[in-house]
Formats: C-alpha cells, structure tokens, sequence
C-alpha cells in the first residue's frame, strides 16, 4: 500500500474513531435527559389520572349529599311521602347524575327503593349490588354526617359509590334511612376520562389487571411498550382504603423519538462534518509530506535505474532526508564497487588456489592409486592407505570451500537441461556404493514406479546433492540401510527423501544442522571427520533452484533429510520401460533388508505382475515347494552364512528358472541360467535383467568387466562435422557389433542415403552448410515422393532443452541421443532401433571396465569420459582413444578458433553459435571439461544474439587452451 494511501485511511480511521467516541458519549447524556423528561410526563399524566377519578368521586359525593337533604327524600324514608320515586327517581335523574343504580333502606338497613338505570351492563350487576347493599346497610347504618365514598371492587368490575344518612334539608336529625348512589366504571365512563386526559387510559380490579401489570405498578410506574409507547402505573385504594385497583395511562414517546431523531441527524451531520475534516486534513498532509515524500521515492528509483542524483528543493526534514539518501547510496555505491572487487579478487583467488593445489594433489593421489597396485607389505599398504584417504579428504574440503564461496559470491549458474533422472540418482548412489558396502550397509533405491525418466533442470547440482546427502547418511550408519525414495509429487515437484537408520540428532542439532561450519556435535568432526560445510552447500543449492531441505531425526533411531525442488517434466520422455512378462505373472521376491524387498514388490505390481515376498529362509522352503513362478529375484546374501545357498536351492528345485541374483558391487560369476546385477539396485538394470533372465541369457559377469556385452545387426550412418566426434562414434558402434559409414554434413548423408541403406542414421543437429535439421527434412521428402520404407533418424546435440526436442520432432527425426555419447545411453538406443545380433566367438571374453575414477573433480578433464576412452584402443598399436582423439583435437582446434574468432568480429550469430556447437561437441567427446564450458557461453550467448558476450569470452577460451597445453606438457604430451 502506497503512503499516501495509508496516511488517508490512517486519517480517516482517527477522525471516525473521534466521531464514535463524541456520538456515543452525546448519546449517553442526550438520551438519559430526554428519558427523565418523558418520565416526567408520563408520571404527570398518571397525576391527573388520580385527580380525575378523585374529582369523580368528590362530584359523586356532592350530588349525592343534595339529594340525601331533601324533604321530600326523608319523608320517603319515613314513609309519608310514597309518591317520591315516581316523581323524582326517573331514568332522566339517573342518567343526569351518571348513576347506574340508586338505592334507598330505612334505618334499619332494609331495602326500600331500588332504582336501576337501563342498560344490560347495570342489569348484569345487579346480585353484586344488592349484595353490596346488603352489606353496606348491615355494617353502616348511617347517621349524622356520616359518609361513605370511593371505589368498591365488584366480580365483575369497579364502580364508585356514595352512602349518605337521610337527613332534612337543613342537615338535621335524625335520619330515617341511607341513600346509596352507585356510579358505574364501565367503558363509557372510561373512554369520557380518556377524552377528558388526551390518552388512553384503563382501570382494573389488581386481581383481573393484565398479566404482569400490578407488579410492574408495584416495582415502577413507568412501563416501556413495545411500539414506541409508554404506560405510567398508578395504584388507587379502594372505598376500604386497600389498594387493590390499577390505572394505566399510555402516552406516546414523543419526547425520547424526538431526541432520538436529533441525536440522528446530529450524527449524520456530525460524520459528514468530520469527513470533509478528514479530506481536508489529508489534502494538506498530502501537500505537505505525502507528494513530497513521492516525489523522493520516485527520485530514489530514478537514481537506481540511471545513476542520477537526488534533488529534492527545500529546507525541510524531507529535504535533508533525501540529502542523506543521496549520501548514502553514494557511500553504499562505493562500498558495494569494492565488495565486487573483493568478491572477484577471492573468486580469482581461491580458483587459482584450488587449481594450484589440485595440480599436485591430483599427482599425489594418483601415484598413491598407482602405488596400491603393487606388491607392498602390511605396514606400507597402510601407510599408502592414509595418504589416499587424507588426499581425498583435503580434495573434498577443497571442493566445499569453493563451491561454498561461489555460492556467497552469486557466481552459481544452474542449467536447464533435460536429463535422465533415474541415472542421476543411481550414480549419486554408485559414488557411496563402495564405502556402504565396506560398513556393511545396504544402499536401498526406493523410487516411485512412476518416476519419469526425463526431466528438466540442473543434473550436476541434483547429484552433488543427493551425494552429499547420501553420503552423510553412510557416514553416520554403522549398521542397517539407507533408503533413497525419489517421486514427482504436485507442481511438478521432485521429492527425493535419503533416511538412515544411523546415530540419529535431538531437535537442536537439527536446527543448526544448514548452517556452515556446524556439526551436530563437537566430536563428530573428529569421529567421523567433515568440514560442516556439505548440508550448508546443499541447502543453499536447493534454495537456488526454488526448493528446500527438511531434515527430522530421533537420537538413536536414524535421520531423514527431504528435499523438494522444482522441475520440469520433458515432453519428449518415453514411458519408463517394462520387462516383457505376461499378464499376473508370479514373482518371488527373497530380499534383504526389507524396504528394498518392499521396493521390489512395488515394481512388480507397477509391471502387473503378482509378487510374494519371502521373508525368510522358511518362507522360501515353502515357496520352493510349491507351483513353479514366472520369475524369482533373489537376494544372494538372503541366508544368512550361506551367500549362495538360495540360489543354488532356487536352481536345484525349478531347473531352467528365469533369475535374477542380486549381489553386491564385486562378487564373483552370476547364477549358472541366471542374471547377476549389482547393488544398489538400479531401476534401468532391474528391467533388462529380467528380460534377460526370461529370455534366458547368462550374464558370466566377473569383478571389474561390463555387466552385459550387446551385439547388434544392422549398418550405421553417423552424420557429423568433427572428426574426433566421428572417431569416438565409430569406435563406440563398431564395439557394440554395428558396420559404421561416417558422413562429414547433410548433403554428404543425403548422397549416401541416395546410393545405399542403412538400418539407422545417427544425425549431427548443427553442421556448416547442410545441418541436421535440413538434411532429415530433405530425407523425409524423398522417402514420401518414392513411398519408400523410413530410415529411423536420431539427433545428436549437445542441446537437451524440450525445445530442441521439438525441433527435432518437426524436422522428422525419431529418437534424440545426448552429447558427449555414453555408452550405456547408445547401448539402450540401439536396442530401441536395432535388432540383437547373435554374440560370436570372439565376443566371449568381455570388454574390461576403465578404472573407477575418484571422486576427485579435475577443472580441465571430466574424469569419467577421460576413463572411459583410455580404456579404449584407439587405430596406432599402444594408443588408447583418447590419445587418438586428443592429438586430433589440438592439430585442430587453432584453425576452428581462428574461424570462431572471425564469425564473432562479423557479428554473424548463426555462425557463431554453429561453430561454437560443434567444438564444444568434440571437447564434450573427449572430456575436455574447461574449454567446453567457454565455449557452452558463447553458444549460449550467440542463441540469443548477444554477440559482444560472446567476444569477452574469447581471452577466456584462449586462457583455457593455453591451460590444457600446460596441463598436456606436465603429462609429458609433445605440443601439437
């Protein structure tokens, strides 16, 4: 949110809570005064209720004392005067006097007139008068002055009555009866009064009052009413004095809606009041600091993006601010020109450094490899031991600490490639297998079954995490596995989870564990050695690719680390492959330790196979019993003190069995019909071995060979501009069985296409002139102009991205084999597109491995491609391929620079980037690992068109030549 934005809402916020505040207490204080003004009223109307009903009865009383002195009345009494009643009594007399009923008695209380108004209501009352006459003569004959007035309580409502003595009309004695006037309170009389007041008004007997009403009467005589009315409650007494009668007047609220609405249009006024106030204060705010301090900020942006300074006019705080910012990014700008100086001069460093130090220690560790090899005692073997092992401890700090300190410099760049990703994982495993296999502990792979083959990220980075994870996790094992689960979770995201069943780590240690230079504890560095610098490298690692690392550990009962990172899936991966069995085919599983049996297991459902896994040496004497299955995968190591005794039973009850024995990395000839394969198992592995063991080839696989030698029938054309490429393909194919004719470019492939044929074409992507592109398309014209059979064309290209796929796909070509070639990834082509020939007599002994290379990381050479062509021979007796390659390369390599050079000064990018590809194809042949990666930035750079990149990279290029000749000359290499 903008500051201006919120310095408004601040405002507003304020002067609202302001008027919240002044509303609520004006509420409090205007509503409880208006209360107590309509409480006056209302008791005031309650008031002149009671005065109206003693003003009743006092008229009443009166009219009631005329008639009680009158002659012509106490002769009636005395019986002289009989014709009273029906001259004075008249129905006219009683309504004048509002009287419903008039009685005479004489003394001694008896009735002797009765006169009833007409009307049903007085009619109806008539046995309750009498009774109240009846009483009223038995206790008060009246006399003298003698009266009694007031309310009286009847069944069926209320009247008023006046009693007086007969008397003369002078109001002498003595009486010679009572006079009873009874006035009745029915709804006339009630309405009269109502009009009389202005309200409605009701009177009741307590006991027939509406419910609730006489307690209210007795607790408060205001009542609020539901719609807006109000009810004042007045107790009146009886003609006994008791009170027993209830008056209600209802009022409306005209004095509390009133000031209700008031105070309403006052809060509305009072809002808009304080929102223009608002407003207004804003505006000056905003004036005054808001579009200054905008202004600033957009200044400071300005001067980020274009270097020009600050300016902002005036003498303020704001003006001086920005003076200092000016200040400061000045003095920061100095500060961050001298750490990219320091941080350039350390990266320059410590690579000079670890180049230098690799140079002899690579001479040391190497002489000490060579030294084990020959006859030493016990005593020397050991002391050659500890050099090889502190060699390799101080290769790894020196690894750690610089890739430790190209990650704090943000020197770190991650590629985007497409990549194997079982393989990967499988070769971070192999890298720990041989160490594990020594502590005599399993390497479990524990993949998803689903697991793509290809994704797309940074494959170099992946590996050095997982082998650094899985490598930790053999370490700190001394006994049970360590399991390595890898699946695509949501995202896509990959999850590769390594768990141990090693020492294991409290909370705390866990906290600190990505931390640099922390360990666990203090004695782990010297126990099981370490720099504390791995996890930290790993973290940071998969924080650059978008991911993370979680790690959750009991002492005592192992550890697992959980990394997740982002990737992309390649569309162009093939289904991960299945073995060929039928449809529910059996398997016995008889697996040591049980997650890799469960793995197992897990497979063979994947394959919709019916797995049973044996857990012990029992279970498999069952199963032997039993009916014959399709497959058995067992452990060699399953019986304990008997590594081969499984097999042998396996063999000995189902002779001819298709089986697949797992052993471990050097162990001696597979099962006599049966394929061996090493652990850690490999998924890739897994499912040729068992095509292999149901077709039922032997594998005779020995210590230190190839695990499985392919032949294959068919004729090769191998299409590409280089010839050290050519050379290394050649050789490659011509090991695996296959006849190879090469082609230097498109045009000439197309001419040996023309003439000839060939089972499958290996297409080089970029070439001068015709490229592989142009020329597969030209083909795929040709063949659908002369509706001929389709050659199937595969590209080779440095370039793995999906993108490079695609094009691919669109020129027509079939199947994509990556640079450098390998041969397990040949191999595995091969078998897609050719058929298996049958294996000669010459073919029997088996090709031997190169030497294992060290973990050791060589800035000039990737050691693995050096290993494997060294072990090759190349076409001069005593020459490996590699040497045949490498002086071919470098009587090359002035000429293809010199036109690199050129391509770059014309500017000309499609040449830049085709020059630069196929260099970097032989270098990546070859495992020239230095120059390669120039040459890949400038490839890169010219797929952009960003041309002048590519020229700073020149001096790099030279500078990495002129390196490998020193590194050549101290290998005792003549120059070229």
């Amino acid at each position: 949110m903008l500051l201006r934005t919120r310095v408004l809402a601040i405002v507003i916020a304020a002067f609202a809570v302001v008027a919240c505040v002044v509303l609520a207490v004006n509420a409090a204080l205007a509503l409880h005064r208006f209360r107590e003004l309509e409480r006056i009223e209302v008791l005031d109307h309650v008031d002149r209720l009671r005065a109206r009903v003693a003003d009743d009865l006092a008229d009443l009383s009166a009219k009631a004392s005329d008639w009680s002195n009158w002659d012509d009345a106490w002769l009636f009494c005395n019986g002289s005067n009989p014709e009273f009643p029906v001259r004075q009594i008249t129905p006219t007399a009683l309504s004048g006097n509002r009287l419903g009923q008039m009685i005479f008695l004489d003394r001694g209380g008896s009735l002797l007139l009765r006169s009833v108004a007409p009307g049903e209501a007085t009619a109806a009352r008539s046995p309750a008068v009498i009774d109240l006459v009846a009483r009223t003569a038995a206790l008060r004959p009246l006399e003298g002055s003698a009266v009694a007035v007031g309310i009286e309580q009847l069944p069926d409502g209320l009247v008023m009555i006046a009693a007086r003595p007969v008397l003369h009309s002078d109001s002498g004695g003595p009486a010679s009866g009572t006079m009873v006037w009874i006035r009745d309170i029915d709804s006339a009389a009630i309405n009269a009064t109502s009009a009389s007041l202005g309200h409605p008004i009701g009177l009741w007997p307590r006991a027939s009052a509406p419910a609730g009403l006489a307690a209210a009467a007795d607790a408060d005589p205001i009542l609020m009413l539901p719609d807006d009315r109000v009810a004042g409650l007045a107790v009146i007494s009886d003609r006994a004095g008791d009170p027993s009668i209830i008056g209600q007047v209802v009022v409306p609220r005209r004095i509390w809606i009133a000031g209700r609405n008031t105070l309403l249009w006052q809060a509305a006024t009072t809002a808009a009041a304080l929102i223009l106030t608002a407003f207004g204060a804003w505006l000056l705010l905003d004036r005054l600091v808001g579009r200054r301090v905008a202004a600033l900020a957009r200044q400071t942006d300005e001067a980020d993006r274009t270097g020009e300074p600050i300016r902002m006019p005036g003498d303020d705080e704001i003006s001086r601010l920005a003076s200092a910012i000016e200040d400061l990014r000045v003095r920061l700008g100095h500060a961050r020109d001298e750490a990219i100086s320091g941080t350039q001069a350390k990266s320059v460093f410590l690579a000079t450094m670890s180049h230098e130090i690799r140079t002899p220690l690579n001479g040391v560790l190497g002489m000490a490899q060579l030294l084990q090899r020959t006859r030493l005692d016990a005593e020397q073997r050991e002391y050659v031991d500890i050099v090889q092992s502190s060699g390799d401890a101080l290769l790894t700090l020196l690894n750690d600490i610089l890739d430790f300190s190209k990650i704090e410099a943000g020197r770190i760049e991650l590629e985007q490639v497409s990549y194997r990703l079982p393989i990967v994982i499988g070769d971070a495993m192999a890298l720990m297998s041989a160490r594990a296999q020594e502590k005599g502990i399993a390497l479990v792979f524990d993949a998803d079954p689903d697991l793509p083959d290809n994704v797309i990220g940074d494959p170099g980075r992946l590996r050095q995490i997982i082998t650094n994870l899985v490598g930790n996790a053999v370490k700190f094992t001394d006994r049970g596995h360590v399991r390595i689960g890898a699946g695509i979770m949501p995202g896509p995201v990959l999850q590769v989870e390594v768990e141990d069943t090693g020492m294991g780590m409290d909370a705390d240690a866990c906290s600190r564990l990505f931390q640099p230079f922390v360990q666990a504890n203090a004695g782990i560095s010297r126990t099981h050695g370490g720099t504390g610098l791995g996890l930290a490298i790993c973290g940071r690692l998969a924080a650059l690719m978008g991911g993370g690392i979680t790690v959750s550990s009991t002492p005592g009962s192992g550890s697992r680390f959980t990394m997740r990172l982002p990737v992309l899936l390649d569309p162009g991966s093939l289904p991960p492959r299945r073995p060929e069995l039928p449809e529910g085919a059996r398997i016995l599983i008889a697996c040591h330790p049980a997650p890799q049996a469960d793995w197992l297991a897990r497979m063979a459902r994947h394959w919709d196979a019916r797995p049973e896994v044996l857990p012990d040496a029992d279970a498999l004497a069952a199963a032997l019993a039993g009916a014959r299955p399709e497959l058995v995968i067992i452990d060699r190591d399953f019986l304990p003190d008997a590594a081969d005794q499984a097999v042998a039973a396996v063999t000995a009850a189902w002779p001819g069995m298709a089986i697949v024995a797992i052993g471990p990395m050097a162990h001696g000839e597979a099962p006599a019909g049966g394929i061996l394969i090493r652990r850690p198992i490999r998924r890739e592995r897994l499912v040729q071995a068992c095509d292999e063991a149901l077709r039922g080839e032997a594998s005779g696989v020995k210590p230190g060979v190839v695990e499985a030698q392919r032949a294959f029938a068919g004729r090769v054309l191998l299409v590409d501009d280089h010839p050290v490429n050519r050379r290394l393909g050649c050789v490659l194919l011509a090991q695996l069985g296959v006849s190879v004719v090469e082609a230097a470019d498109g045009a000439q492939a197309l001419e040996r296409l023309n003439g000839d044929f060939f089972d499958l074409v290996l297409m080089d992507c970029l070439m001068p002139g015709m490229d592989g592109y142009a020329a597969t398309a030209e083909l795929r014209r040709r063949e659908a102009a002369c509706s001929g059979r389709r050659t199937p064309v595969v590209a080779l290209t440095a370039n793995a991205s999906s993108e490079d796929r695609q094009r691919c796909q669109a020129a027509g070509m079939d199947d994509f084999l990556p640079k450098p070639l390998r041969e397990e990834d040949l191999v595995a082509l091969l078998a897609r597109h050719l058929p298996v020939a049958a294996a000669p007599e010459d073919r029997d002994q088996p090709v031997p491995l190169p030497a294992p290379c060290s973990q050791a990381v060589d800035p000039q050479f990737d050691l693995q491609t050096r290993a494997m062509l060294e072990g090759m021979p190349g076409s001069a007796p005593g020459m490996s391929l590699f040497h045949e390659l490498l002086r071919h390369f470098r009587g090359e390599f002035p000429h293809r620079f010199d036109e690199l050079a050129q391509a770059l000064i014309d500017g000309d990018a499609a040449v830049v980037r085709q020059r630069a590809h196929a260099m970097r194809g032989s270098c990546m042949s070859i495992g020239l690992a230095a120059i390669g990666e120039v040459l890949g930035r400038i490839e890169a750079a010219a797929r952009k068109g960003d041309v002048a990149s590519g020229v700073q990279c020149i001096s790099e290029l030279e500078s990495a030549w002129r390196t490998l000749q020193d590194r050549l000359a101290e290998e005792g290499w003549a120059a070229p």
